[in-house]
């Protein structure tokens, strides 16, 4: 329980930073008349001191109270908490060389970052939190908005909740806030079982479990370990011929073994439809450079990858050449066959599940 109350108190003093609420002599520039605590709120006065470490972002130990909060500064704050969280978790503290190594592969503009911007950045990528949706891109200087801040607290709230539910000893019922909020607070709580929690969207601590063993374990390391967890599975198609008529066929996909009896109903399902969604291509695992990629983990599928292209919020298209529901026969139907069943199963749809891109022809079983 010790978790979830830390939990608890933290997040409300997250909040608080980032409404730039409170102050202390602790930072060369103090901003202490500026401490405008409630009495009667006891959790945040109780824990003053851990929000002057979690506000510290800059070698110099100033909080810069007249400063706007830039993405990167957002980053190191979170990766404190998660480090308050949890400090026994190795994974919160990685090689440097590690973390520099896969930012600069990950990101365009990873020599704009900060040299103590590196080693949280690297951690918020492994955990998730900044997902390989967001481009190529990080834009670390750029100051970040309100909308985004709560974005990203949500995303880092959520990964400490699932992590104080591997480690605690509640009940066999599992649980998770929803993500629904009643006057400003995320009061509500609901109660799933491991059989819900595995078709709920999202990551959480019975799927991932599943794939990796435990709640508690790291995911794979390299490429062979990885490799080592796959198996192939062949499942029964639609096949669009020249004259535009459909016929059975079979198409082959390498995914985790954990998930392929899964992958397997899915794909019948989808056979079964009304539709008979026609497939011509199916990507499955991939050793892919970025290390938030749930292909890497063969727990990522793609589906008519030319016809369900991704693209950014900007209009960048990533991958593929277009996509056109109910106009290309291979284009994905938002509420087709292909979506209902995916989602039935816990599988979430990149053409709905992210805000900064659409990958039309992608369904994740983390949803990362």
């Amino acid at each position: 329980m010790k978790k979830i109350e830390w939990l608890l108190k933290k997040g409300l003093v997250m909040l608080t930073i980032i409404a730039m609420v409170g102050g202390s002599p602790a930072f060369a520039d103090d901003w202490s008349s500026r401490w405008n605590w409630n009495s009667s709120v006891e959790t945040p006065t109780a824990n003053k001191s851990s929000l002057y470490e979690i506000a510290t972002t800059h070698s110099k130990k100033e909080f810069h109270k007249d400063g706007l909060i830039t993405r990167e500064e957002l980053f190191v704050m979170l990766h404190e908490m998660l480090v308050g969280f949890d400090e026994s978790d190795a994974t919160l503290d990685p090689k440097a060389i590690d973390a520099v190594n896969a930012i600069q592969t990950r990101f365009k503009d990873a020599n704009q970052l900060s040299l103590w911007a590196m080693k949280p950045i690297y951690v918020m990528m492994t955990a998730g939190i900044i997902s390989e949706t967001e481009g190529d891109v990080l834009d670390p200087k750029a100051y970040i908005t309100s909308e985004e801040a709560v974005a990203y607290i949500q995303i880092a709230y959520d990964y400490m909740c699932e992590r104080a539910k591997a480690s605690s000893d509640l009940s066999s019922n599992l649980w998770q806030y929803n993500t629904t909020s009643r006057g400003g607070y995320r009061n509500d709580r609901e109660f799933l079982t491991p059989e819900q929690l595995m078709v709920k969207l999202g990551n959480n601590s019975v799927k991932y479990a599943l794939v990796f063993g435990s709640a508690e374990a790291p995911k794979y390391a390299t490429a062979e370990i990885a490799k080592a967890a796959m198996t192939m599975v062949t499942v029964d198609v639609w096949v669009l011929t020249a004259s535009g008529s459909k016929v059975p066929g079979k198409r082959s996909v390498m995914v985790n073994k954990a998930i392929a009896e899964t992958v397997k109903q899915i794909f019948k399902e989808i056979y079964e439809g009304p539709e008979k969604y026609p497939i011509k291509d199916i990507g499955g695992y991939s050793w892919r450079q970025s290390p938030t990629s749930e292909h890497r983990w063969g727990l990522a599928i793609d589906i008519n990858a030319n016809e369900n292209y991704m693209i950014r919020k900007d209009g960048t298209i990533v991958a593929g050449s277009f996509w056109k529901p109910g106009e290309n026969p291979f284009s994905i139907k938002p509420y087709g066959d292909v979506v209902t069943a995916f989602k039935k199963y816990g599988f979430s749809w990149g053409g709905d599940a992210w805000s900064m891109s659409n990958d039309y022809m992608h369904f994740s079983f983390l949803g990362e």
